[in-house]
């Protein structure tokens, strides 16, 4: 049985568990590693794109039209904020294991790839 009610709950106090620990950190604390090429600020912004993700998702499940603009959308932003970014500050990032920041091509083909699969 779904149990809406319960996980909007969980999200609430979630919610409220991350705003406790991002007001006990400094800004040093952003650049502690977790371990495997992770930091505290990656991880945030993990959590953060995930969250955006859905909330795209859900506010355009029923309008394919306007997830159509908002795939350009996104791939234009990303693409432009890269042009517009000191490749000397995108080195370390590559190096660092997380190329897939910059390399979005790889990931756009995966996809492109799998729907033009689906269409045949």
């Amino acid at each position: 049985m779904v149990n809406i009610a319960g996980d909007l709950k969980q999200n609430a106090t979630g919610l409220a568990h991350l705003r406790h620990v991002l007001d006990r950190l400094s800004t040093e604390d952003l650049d502690r590693s977790l371990g495997g090429n992770w930091t505290v600020k990656t991880a945030l912004g993990h959590l953060a794109f995930w969250d955006r993700r859905q909330a795209a998702t859900l506010a355009n499940a029923g309008d394919g039209e306007r997830m159509r603009v908002e795939v350009v959308e996104a791939a234009a932003a990303i693409d432009e904020l890269l042009e517009a970014t000191d490749a000397e500050l995108l080195e370390p990032v590559v190096a660092g294991g997380h190329a897939y920041l910059v390399e979005r091509w790889v990931h756009r083909e995966e996809h492109i790839e799998q729907i033009e699969f689906g269409l045949g």
